[in-house]
């Protein structure tokens, strides 16, 4: 895998955009410290980001050239995939928390008198 290929983006209608219908975009601020310009992203992207710059280095890694494989996950984490995975990260989290927490009040009593009385 060259590093044009680890910097593709996965085809519109992936799999895993398809895995993530309707929850796939979300909005971001891109540098916090810069200023508070919003871009948006797709989580099925920052996940295969992250996956295909982990395999490139896998590659340098199981051809022996493990020098130039820490090399270019450092690089790549730094100057990439790390935004990535963090982004993504955060929205898996958000996904997650609203899923549990934005429950009705009666399954949420329920799933509590279940736990509580086995």
């Amino acid at each position: 895998m060259t590093s044009s290929a680890y910097s593709k983006s996965p085809p519109t209608g992936s799999p895993l955009a398809n895995l993530f219908d309707g929850l796939d975009d979300y909005a971001h601020v891109v540098d916090p410290m810069v200023g508070m310009q919003v871009a948006t992203g797709s989580l099925s992207n920052d996940l295969s980001e992250v996956a295909a710059a982990l395999a490139h280095g896998l590659q340098h890694f199981a051809a022996g050239r493990t020098n130039e494989a820490l090399w270019w996950w450092q690089f790549s984490y730094l100057s990439s995939w790390g935004d990535s995975a963090s982004r993504a990260l955060r929205v898996l989290l958000t996904i997650l928390g609203h899923l549990r927490l934005d429950a009705d009040e009666e399954t949420v009593s329920d799933a509590e008198f279940d736990a509580l009385h086995p």
